[in-house]
């Protein structure tokens, strides 16, 4: 019963970050904005002074808009000091606290397209 209650939950969960480009509206983010999502991906990441970040793409969830999805491209090192290269990240936007989903490490484009259908 315990692991179909945690299956249950990690599959509503998965689910719930799944978006179509039909539920979104581009947005254009502030710089405090920028700055907030900038610091929520640095404290995902195993050396987060190495982190280079380039200019996010965001969008509102129509059904929600006080939450948006923010997607962008990350550059850091990697546990044996190495850059690993440019990985997505993707993470919601809401009330000025980013909540960082996941990063796409294996560049797999049908995460990036059910993450970010709208960058």
């Amino acid at each position: 019963m315990k692991k179909q209650m945690i299956l249950a939950l990690t599959s509503l969960s998965i689910l719930s970050a799944c978006m179509s480009a039909d539920d979104m509206r581009p947005t254009q983010l502030t710089q405090p904005q920028i700055d907030i999502v900038h610091q929520g991906v640095k404290d995902g990441l195993i050396d987060p002074n190495s982190a280079i970040l380039g200019n996010p793409v965001a969008a509102y969830d129509k059904s929600n808009p006080q939450n948006i999805r923010v997607c962008g491209l990350v550059n850091a090192k990697n546990r044996f000091g190495g850059y690993t290269g440019n990985q997505w990240y993707y993470g919601d936007l809401v009330s000025n606290r980013f909540e960082l989903i996941d990063f796409n490490a294996d560049g797999n484009v049908f995460t990036h397209a059910r993450l970010c259908p709208f960058g």
